[in-house]
């Protein structure tokens, strides 16, 4: 009797485990999953397209210099901008670019963010990554850069001039026609992400019927992948492999 009791446990104590390698264990995998990835950026273009021959520049931008340029997101939160900068063809350029976002309604400001300019390379987009800025569809935005650089030690930004769409660009509080080559990130919900890349999916496939297919193939990835190493570390009986 006792020892068929500690078979009852060992079995028991058995299941359990099995009940938590490939039922929890997988669920946690896809949870962890969808937990980082649950925003996605993308970009957003305000600028149309031009050759770099056509483009003008804000001229070198150094300590003195402000350059404020107005835009209007059409998306909710905005993360990153994205610059098209260039040095000179020197690779000695000194100092920090500092980048504002300020609300042009409210006045608030978002912060600032410092960029090294000896770490630019010329005629190359740089990516600023900002703290994320919510609620800003439909809202006027100012990016207001400044820098520290000593003349002949700074960087200047590429300025698309006949762009009329993206906003007002000024240098020094001086209009000047056109817009910085610029390019926003927006970040969006992993579903939302999710719909525009399977966007060519069975009409019949919406919604929580989607989402629900999403999650048990990735389920069924993450068991398969708790089975798989199971089995190489020999954890299960020979009669039970695949």
């Amino acid at each position: 009797m006792r020892f068929h009791r500690q078979n009852t446990v060992a079995s028991m104590r058995t299941k359990l485990q099995d009940i938590i390698l490939f039922v929890l264990v997988p669920a946690a995998v896809v949870a962890t999953l969808f937990m980082l990835v649950r925003n996605v950026q993308t970009r957003s273009f305000p600028n149309p397209y031009i050759s770099y021959k056509k483009l003008a520049v804000t001229g070198e931008l150094t300590g003195g210099v402000t350059v404020r340029q107005t835009f209007t997101p059409d998306f909710d939160t905005l993360s990153a901008v994205e610059l098209l900068v260039a040095t000179y063809m020197r690779g000695n350029n000194e100092g920090e670019l500092l980048i504002e976002i300020i609300d042009e309604e409210s006045g608030n400001s978002y912060g600032v963010v410092k960029e090294d300019v000896s770490a630019f390379d010329d005629n190359s987009y740089r990516k600023i990554q900002l703290p994320e800025i919510r609620g800003v569809n439909g809202r006027t935005l100012a990016l207001v850069i400044k820098s520290t650089s000593p003349e002949d030690k700074g960087a200047t930004l590429y300025v698309h001039p006949f762009d009329k769409r993206t906003g007002e660009l000024t240098v020094n509080g001086k209009r000047v026609d056109g817009a910085l080559v610029l390019k926003l990130y927006k970040t969006i919900s992993i579903f939302e992400f999710l719909d525009r890349v399977t966007q060519f999916k069975p009409e019949f496939i919406k919604g929580r019927l989607f989402y629900a297919a999403v999650f048990l193939y990735f389920y069924g990835m993450a068991f398969w992948l708790v089975y798989y190493l199971k089995k190489l570390s020999g954890g299960l009986p020979a009669r039970q492999l695949l």
